[in-house]
């Protein structure tokens, strides 16, 4: 196809050249951009100040339970499928059976409704689960090993055992929170004699090699936060700190409040010498899981009482078929099965009692625990205390999530990134509050001292870092890419008519006029010409040779989501902006959706959730939206009051200007493609 000049928004020649000469000189106004809000943060002294934002916190902490108690909260668990009812017990299909354990409780959403479970036998790919509520055969389920209220009930007892005094506000890490304590600069004194990666598949580089330095230089109750933008080695790093730590004999627990985010950790150290406590995301190989190893340890003990349990089963079934056949003996037979039930519960409980002790006595000797936040707090992690904790996602985590694995050990390393998400509440839409809250972005603006940077970018396409270096960390840091990502391209099997396609290697950024408008559902919003062109290019992408879990869709609202979920079926991940921090796939196509006024979307008003959805791919970007209403309503929308509540004008324009910045430079890399008319535009 040919290419042809366009004009976006139906500007004219002199409009359009004004409005990309003052989307560029954005960059540079957006250098000298400082928050009022957190300006005065820093000069107000003092513990007080802290611990208003921890009783504030709690204030927020209590509302969002009471909302979660309603089921107004999705839960981080698997997709299932109700086969069988049996009284109270159910026959659950689950394609991720195997990281479940016998005796585990387990919360199952159905609809708006919340049902707790514990699971009785793990069975292939199916969960035999005791339940204390009500399921019908097909049901489509989520489950999850984490209770929806719990994260929020320990995070509330904390923070009562704080003002109640029974943790002491002076005491590491609390102080941290509550007063005003100065820190010297980081010292150096450790020198890392192998400063290759753990797998010894390369050389760290020179920040690396700071960051692991001056981690394990850290004394007892000092802190590190290393701040890591996308793809610059941040499991590389945490790897090789717990690595060597461990060396020194030390104890270490990674922890973050996402579940990919450890299993990333802990995958690649090894497996003698590292346990993932808990239910993983991804595929790990089985001697990381603690619920494996314990099995495996008392294999002979655990397989007999398995035995002993199944002829027991056996003889219920028989005898709950005889009951319908033998009416008269009905009484005799219910008997019989209540003590055969006893006698299966006698079973559980000593195959539970088996297994947990297995599980502590290899916590108690494995030197590196991989585990959520929330879990560091319970059985078999209650009372385990380490020497080092690490901490992933740092910026996404609140201050008493994050504490709850910080009373846990006597020094401290935070990672993260100021400039991706915050913790999400669904009953606070000011990020002001959101950047407060946030344990990474907190420690950071009041002792920024501890703070260093990886400075080496690594994952991505060099167009797709380049245009994030410049135009969202603003030379905040010096920040390199490396030659690699220069090799970061598709290797397509299907070549044909390259010029009009949008799946083009030399093409790296691609974005995509699409001819939708937005419809409205409740808060959110969805766009049917945009799914309709995802689906067209999820069909492109197999035709090319793509596998399909090299491919990701991202959009800002959960309404699209839900429409394009059926695409899990063809192995491509489908989620919300939120719940992509921590991935990376090889496409990201990411639907924008909104269409009226989309700049003044809230979605999309904030810069830390574009470089989430804009940073997830490593060779291919392709972003999804109606760009004339950018163009349309960009002078308009820079001047109008219509911001989210929380943002300043200054904010709000920041992820305003980001998406007309990431036009024009998609622009300049020719970039700009009309669906409609399957055609590449050009000025």
């Amino acid at each position: 196809m040919s290419e042809e000049r366009y004009n976006p928004g139906f500007l004219t020649d002199d409009e359009y050249r004004r409005e990309q000469r003052r989307t560029r000189e954005m960059v540079e106004s957006l250098r000298t951009f400082r928050d009022p809000n957190l300006e005065a943060n820093d000069k107000s002294k003092g513990q007080g100040a802290d611990l208003d934002v921890i009783s504030r916190l709690k204030g927020y902490l209590q509302e969002q339970k009471r909302e979660i108690a309603y089921g107004k909260q999705e839960l981080e668990g698997f997709e299932a499928r109700v086969r069988e009812v049996e009284e109270s017990y159910a026959l659950i299909e689950c394609p991720h059976a195997q990281y479940f354990e016998e005796g585990e409780d387990v919360v199952i959403k159905c609809g708006e409704s919340i049902i707790k479970g514990s699971i009785s036998e793990v069975i292939g790919s199916s969960l035999y689960l005791k339940l204390k509520g009500q399921l019908k055969p097909n049901d489509e389920v989520e489950i999850s090993d984490e209770e929806p209220t719990l994260p929020y009930d320990l995070q509330l007892n904390l923070i009562d055992d704080i003002e109640g005094g029974k943790i002491s506000r002076y005491e590491a890490p609390i102080k941290f929170f509550t007063e005003e304590k100065p820190f010297h600069e980081i010292s150096r004194e450790v020198k890392l004699q192998d400063v290759k990666s753990v797998d010894g598949k390369f050389y760290l580089n020179d920040s690396q090699i700071e960051a692991v330095e001056k981690a394990l230089s850290l004394k007892d109750s000092e802190f590190l936060l290393i701040i890591g933008p996308p793809g610059t080695g941040k499991t590389v790093v945490i790897k090789k700190i717990a690595y060597e730590f461990m060396k020194r004999g030390e104890k270490v627990l990674i922890a973050s409040h996402t579940n990919i985010a450890i299993d990333n950790a802990i995958d690649g150290l090894p497996q003698d010498s590292a346990l993932r406590v808990g239910v993983p995301r991804k595929m790990l190989n089985e001697k990381y899981l603690l619920n494996h190893r314990a099995r495996e340890s008392i294999r002979q003990q655990y397989n007999e009482l398995k035995r002993k349990e199944e002829k027991l089963r056996d003889q219920r079934r028989k005898l709950l078929q005889s009951a319908d056949n033998k009416p008269l003996f009905r009484d005799e037979i219910i008997k019989e099965i209540k003590e055969i039930n006893r006698k299966i519960s006698e079973i559980e409980k000593e195959k539970r009692d088996l297994l947990s002790e297995e599980q502590r006595r290899l916590i108690r000797e494995t030197p590196i625990i991989g585990t959520t936040l929330i879990k560091s707090q319970l059985e078999p992690l209650k009372d385990v205390k380490f020497d080092m904790v690490i901490i992933d996602e740092c910026s996404q985590a609140s201050i008493t999530l994050a504490l709850l694995a910080m009373v846990k050990g006597k020094k401290w390393i935070l990672v993260g990134d100021h400039k991706q998400l915050l913790p999400i509440f669904r009953n606070v839409d000011d990020d002001y509050v959101l950047e407060e809250f946030s344990v990474f972005n907190h420690l950071k603006r009041k002792y920024n001292n501890r703070a260093i940077w990886l400075t080496e970018f690594y994952r991505s396409n060099k167009q797709i870092i380049e245009f994030v270096k410049t135009c969202v960390y603003f030379g905040e840091k010096e920040l390199k890419i490396d030659n690699e990502c220069e090799n970061q391209k598709l290797e397509l099997k299907t070549r044909s008519d390259l010029p009009a396609n949008v799946l083009d290697p030399e093409r790296p950024i691609v974005l995509i006029q699409v001819e939708g408008e937005e419809r409205k559902e409740g808060d959110s919003r969805y766009n049917d010409e945009e799914i309709k062109v995802c689906i067209e290019l999820v069909s492109m992408v197999e035709k090319s040779g793509i596998k399909p879990e090299d491919v990701g869709i991202i959009t800002p609202y959960r309404a699209q989501r839900n429409r394009l979920i059926d695409l899990r079926k063809r192995g491509i991940e489908v989620g919300t902006v939120d719940s992509f921090q921590g991935r990376e796939k090889d496409i990201i196509i990411f639907s924008i959706a909104a269409t009226e006024d989309p700049l003044g979307s809230r979605a999309l008003s904030s810069v830390n959730k574009l470089n989430v959805a804009l940073t997830r791919a490593r060779k291919k970007l392709i972003v999804l939206a109606n760009f004339k209403k950018f163009w349309n309503l960009s002078a308009e929308a820079l001047r109008k009051e219509h911001k989210p509540r929380g943002l300043t004008d200054e904010e709000e324009d920041k992820a305003k200007k980001l998406l007309l910045m990431l036009l024009v430079y998609a622009e300049e890399k020719k970039g700009l493609y009309y669906w409609s008319e399957k055609r590449w535009l050009k000025r």
